[in-house]
């Protein structure tokens, strides 16, 4: 296991990682609820990706009255990876959290991360629940799936269940994987490579309530301009098992099997040809479908390598 070094004290700096566009409507809930943590060694970097409303403006005055608040507003629209991965590379704490400009955390997120992070993970992460409107549901939902923790990279193939705005990660395990590639999910790319890298913690507290609405930059996890469907999933797949396939943490083993997996995939995806993937999906089915929480796993399982190879068959 790789060892990752101690943070070096027991309230160690964390950086707030926030990008906004257009985001004035809720902006300013969240900038509370970030604020108000009751973690108090804290920053909050923002980076401002040439909003065309009023965000800018309410940053400005929050960063006014906050000292702990630095901000930087690009001339030209990066986009949603680009924005974050130039915004983690400015990060000089040890550690960092990314946040949503349309979410609200529980005061306590940071602090209970802080203090559940083992000195061996780069990255750990909560729980958290959507909502719609104003007031959040506090109580945490009923879960019909696993969340993902440890170290096996298969698990991580087919779905991510690691979300972005869950994330408090060491800053130097960031910076080694920066830029966050502008055709992936960065939140699923960032869990494959911790991952691969010592491993990732699950906290199971919900400390993160996720905002909906029509126009959300993430719903879960789902990119404005970058939408994960069930239409596309498999393409998706694919992109970020050749990712991890490139990592050089990763063991002989896990790399055969991966590499199996996406020749898989490149048989569905270019020649139509899907009996590669389902046999694939049969035979690792218990890693690929982790986080299915049904007792009779085998037809559940066989019934979903179905349904996503028909899917993906019938429109695209």
């Amino acid at each position: 296991m790789k060892e990752h070094p101690p943070v070096g004290n027991a309230s160690p700096a964390v950086t707030v990682v926030l990008c906004t566009y257009n985001g004035e409507k809720y902006i300013e809930q969240q900038l509370h609820s970030i604020r108000n943590q009751s973690y108090k060694n804290l920053l909050l970097l923002v980076s401002d990706d040439a909003s065309t409303d009023g965000t800018w403006e309410l940053l400005k005055i929050h960063a006014a009255i906050d000292p702990r608040i630095q901000l930087h507003q690009n001339t030209i629209n990066q986009g949603y990876n680009q924005n974050f991965s130039q915004t983690c590379a400015r990060v000089t704490t040890p550690l960092l959290a990314f946040a949503d400009q349309d979410d609200l955390w529980h005061e306590e997120k940071i602090e209970k991360l802080v203090n559940a992070l083992e000195n061996n993970t780069p990255l750990i992460y909560c729980d958290s629940r959507s909502f719609t409107g104003d007031t959040p549901l506090t109580t945490p939902p009923k879960s019909l799936y696993q969340r993902f923790e440890g170290k096996n990279i298969l698990n991580l193939c087919l779905y991510n269940t690691v979300n972005g705005h869950a994330i408090l990660a060491r800053t130097d395990f960031i910076k080694k994987i920066l830029p966050f590639p502008a055709h992936l999910f960065y939140d699923w790319y960032i869990a494959g490579k911790a991952a691969l890298a010592g491993g990732v913690q699950y906290l199971p507290e919900l400390l993160v309530y996720q905002r909906m609405h029509s126009s959300n930059a993430s719903v879960f996890g789902e990119r404005a301009g970058q939408k994960k469907t069930k239409l596309l999933h498999m393409t998706a797949v694919r992109a970020h098992c050749k990712s991890f396939a490139e990592s050089t943490e990763i063991s002989s083993r896990s790399l055969q099997v991966l590499q199996q997996w996406i020749a898989c995939l490149d048989q569905l995806i270019e020649k139509r040809n899907a009996w590669p993937s389902f046999i694939f999906m049969m035979r690792y089915r218990k890693a690929l479908f982790f986080y299915k929480k049904r007792k009779i796993g085998w037809p559940s399982h066989f019934k979903h390598a179905i349904g996503l190879i028909k899917t993906h068959l019938q429109h695209n």
